[in-house]
């Protein structure tokens, strides 16, 4: 696990809890981890009365610099919402790949 994969999943990770909290009802988040195929799959999930956070409606700061952040590293985020339920699942490779 690479300095630079370790920063970009706590701070990914990080952003995406704040946001859990910013837009969600309180104390219901709930957070999972786990290794699969050589990836790594956080998936940070909360109750919410918002509307879908995957709206256009006003610029998405947050979610650009994850995005950008997360592609830096060969990572990428899905973010789905259903009923109540908000769903931010963040994928990043077990290594990073260097170029010779």
């Amino acid at each position: 696990f690479s300095p630079d994969l370790k920063v970009c999943v706590f701070r990914t990770v990080q952003e995406g809890l704040s946001n859990a909290h910013k837009h969600g009802r309180a104390g219901s988040a709930t957070l999972s981890a786990f290794a699969r195929d050589g990836e790594i799959v956080v998936e940070i999930s909360n109750e919410t009365d918002q509307p879908s956070p995957a709206s256009p409606a006003r610029p998405q700061l947050g979610l650009d610099g994850m995005r950008e952040r997360l592609a830096a590293v060969g990572g990428h985020f899905e973010l789905a919402s259903a009923g109540d339920r908000a769903t931010l699942t963040i994928v990043t490779p077990l290594r990073l790949e260097h170029s010779a």
